[in-house]
């Protein structure tokens, strides 16, 4: 949203229409003058017509690939319900979001044996700071952005394909070299997303990692003074309590009260009955040993592997 106009990248799958259109409608606004869907894949598009149903939207901007799947299919046909115009994305189109200047960086061509590498991508600028929105754009379509000589520099990366290790190679964050990275992915995802490949060329890029499936939704404003700043809403049923993120914030920690306790000094995690825990201030808490993991912590050998 800027300056009273707003774009929706993707929807949902089609069981998660109603719940989006909700939460939209929740923040005030009636309108959407955009709606994107980046691919033909349903947890990108399949929400789009109970989302068209609900709210008003002055038009689509479509991947142009897979117009002929099924759930491509559901939303092409509510667009023409509601007289709805929709163009194909065309890389280098550019267009205004309020205050806000939008480029399509991609897909450079239309791959229809993978749906992924046919993704919108764009580029959102906005008073000095920019945002790189990637769709499931994996591997191929990173390279094909890149060798056509876009300019992805950005501060927040969407990550592509939920985090998956195919997507944010190396060659494509050393060119977008973000300050942030947030991952939209479901808690234990049977994917195995975000891949530890993909969370481990994060770190590398010292980029904060914010992620849906540790803090909920995530919210990120940029202010008049050009300052980006992050707040997230851990469950719907308290979606009005806001916890503030700084960028120090560790994207596994969690409060205290788990049962995986990690010591900063010594990087080790212990369950919450061991007898070396650490002092309170040297604690940092953990949802699961494999947050810990990730977080690079060891196991306490003489705790975990207790019953």
């Amino acid at each position: 949203s800027c300056n009273g106009e707003n774009m929706m990248i993707d929807s949902g799958n089609a069981a998660d229409g109603d719940l989006v259109a909700k939460y939209v409608e929740n923040l005030g606004i009636d309108k959407l003058d955009l709606i994107v869907s980046t691919h033909a894949h349903e947890d990108h598009l399949g929400g789009f017509p109970d989302i068209i149903e609900e709210i008003d939207i002055e038009k689509a901007l479509v991947s142009p690939g897979g117009h002929d799947t099924s759930y491509s299919q559901k939303f092409y046909n509510s667009l023409k319900k509601h007289s709805i115009p929709y163009n194909n994305a065309e890389h280098g189109d550019k267009f205004d979001l309020g205050g806000a200047k939008v480029q399509v960086v991609g897909p450079i061509t239309n791959n229809e044996d993978d749906l992924n590498n046919t993704s919108v991508v764009l580029k959102l600028t906005y008073n000095g700071k920019s945002f790189l929105f990637t769709g499931d754009a994996s591997r191929s379509e990173e390279k094909d952005i890149l060798e056509a000589g876009y300019n992805v520099k950005a501060d927040v990366l969407k990550a592509g394909h939920h985090g998956s290790n195919s997507s944010s190679n190396y060659v494509f964050l050393r060119e977008v070299m973000p300050r942030y990275v947030v991952v939209s992915v479901g808690k234990d995802n049977p994917y195995g997303h975000p891949g530890d490949n993909a969370v481990s060329r994060f770190k590398d890029a010292d980029a904060t990692v914010y992620r849906t499936d540790m803090s909920g939704t995530v919210i990120c404003t940029v202010d008049k003074n050009g300052e980006i700043n992050f707040t997230y809403e851990k469950t719907q049923t308290n979606s009005d309590k806001k916890s503030s993120i700084t960028e120090d914030s560790d994207p596994y920690e969690v409060q205290k009260g788990s049962q995986i306790i990690g010591n900063k000094n010594t990087k080790v995690y212990h369950k919450d009955k061991c007898s070396s825990l650490p002092n309170e201030k040297n604690r940092k808490y953990f949802e699961s040993e494999e947050s810990a993991k990730k977080a690079g912590y060891k196991p306490h050998e003489k705790c975990v592997n207790q019953k």
